[in-house]
């Protein structure tokens, strides 16, 4: 992976999820030095936190060989600034594509720190990002769904053309965003290029709750790729 740009310290905020590691890669292509990954942990059901099978994020780190910190907190703003006031790297890297709840809080927090914040994914077209995934050699896979056409069957799917076209089709039938913006479903990258080792999934079941299902992992490694 070619990087450019000036070389500028930062935090990438991971949660496993395919925007926020795209962005971390995107972030490291263009010059930014990742020191640390921080995953944040919501207490409960959270409009600005991704979180099923957070604690896959430790072996996200390892592939990446970044080191992880993990914290368990709230919605209230304050807490997250209270973290983030403890790292001394200037930029901050996030997934944030259109949600201006997660975005407005970030970049009035970095303010407040006299930080930078960097969400390069913000206002891309849904489909071209989701291509951009592939070309890029992203493997993510569906971790929970909730909306209108996406069932449990989608649970341990790959993102891949065929997906693609699946989801925009369900934009056009249901409108649902097909990033996944409105929480319709989300994803956990099992590898990328800025991975030295893949994820490989060992235990998991699909639990199912109304309209709400979840592939929940209960056991993971890194595997060599080349398996």
């Amino acid at each position: 992976m070619k990087k450019t740009g000036a070389s500028m310290e930062g935090i990438a905020l991971v949660s496993g999820g395919k925007d926020s590691v795209y962005a971390m890669y995107i972030a490291l292509q263009q010059g930014i030095d990742i020191k640390k990954i921080v995953n944040i942990i919501p207490e409960e059901f959270s409009f600005m936190y991704h979180f099923p099978n957070t604690h896959i994020v430790k072996l996200i780190s390892e592939a990446v060989q970044i080191d992880l910190d993990q914290y368990k907190i709230s919605d209230d703003p304050d807490e997250l600034k209270n973290i983030l006031k403890n790292y001394e790297e200037k930029v901050i890297v996030s997934g944030a594509i259109e949600s201006e709840y997660q975005k407005t809080r970030l970049e009035r927090i970095s303010t407040e720190l006299n930080k930078i914040h960097y969400s390069p994914l913000w206002r891309k077209d849904p489909f071209l990002l989701l291509n951009d995934l592939l070309l890029s050699n992203f493997k993510a896979i569906f971790v929970s769904v909730s909306a209108e056409g996406l069932d449990e069957k989608f649970l341990g799917l790959e993102i891949d053309n065929g997906i693609i076209n699946k989801l925009k089709f369900l934009k056009e039938k249901y409108g649902i965003h097909p990033s996944g913006e409105g929480g319709e479903y989300e994803t956990l990258v099992l590898d990328c290029p800025i991975f030295k080792k893949r994820i490989k999934i060992l235990k998991s079941e699909i639990l199912k709750n109304g309209n709400y299902g979840i592939l929940e992992i209960y056991d993971a490694k890194l595997d060599e790729k080349n398996k």
